[in-house]
């Protein structure tokens, strides 16, 4: 719906032949603002990519809130990714501007250990980081089916791109 200027999504769902699950989204975005900016939340349920699409049967529930503007954004979320049966749960808060996006939170949780991630990513007037990221016998393989064993590393890495 439009009315003065503003775009109302009150429900839009979207569903495929080809992939099992639902997705909703709801909405607004504001035309006149300068720049345009809006607020956007997705929410799915029952998904399941099938091995052809991404190398294994993956499935995922979860709701993503984002908004802003591209002077300034944000997203947080939390969905639930993996094989049928063994999924991993995820937690992520970010927000940016033009110059740079701020990870608060990247935090991936599966059954027998997980991944704690923050940092910065520069994207201007350099592109850059400052990460820093923690994983307890975290489990590649529940995302590449091949990868056998789990992994622990502390990382605290920062740099930048050169000409």
């Amino acid at each position: 719906m439009l009315a003065d200027d503003i775009l109302t999504i009150d429900a839009l769902t979207v569903k495929s032949p080809d992939v099992a699950g639902t997705v909703n989204a709801t909405g607004t975005v504001q035309l006149k603002a300068k720049p345009v900016s809006g607020e956007l939340v997705l929410d799915w349920s029952d998904v399941l990519l099938p091995e052809n699409l991404a190398g294994q049967p993956l499935a995922s529930h979860g709701k993503i809130t984002a908004g802003g503007s591209a002077d300034a954004y944000h997203a947080d979320g939390a969905l639930s990714v993996g094989p049928p049966g063994k999924l991993s749960d995820l937690v992520i808060k970010l927000s940016g501007t033009p110059k740079q996006i701020l990870l608060d939170t990247l935090a991936l949780k599966q059954p027998h250990g997980g991944l704690d991630a923050s940092g910065t990513v520069t994207l201007q007037p350099k592109l850059g980081w400052d990460i820093k990221a923690n994983a307890d016998n975290l489990d590649p393989g529940a995302f590449a089916a091949d990868w056998k064993g789990a992994i622990d590393f502390e990382l605290a890495t920062s740099g930048s791109v050169g000409d």
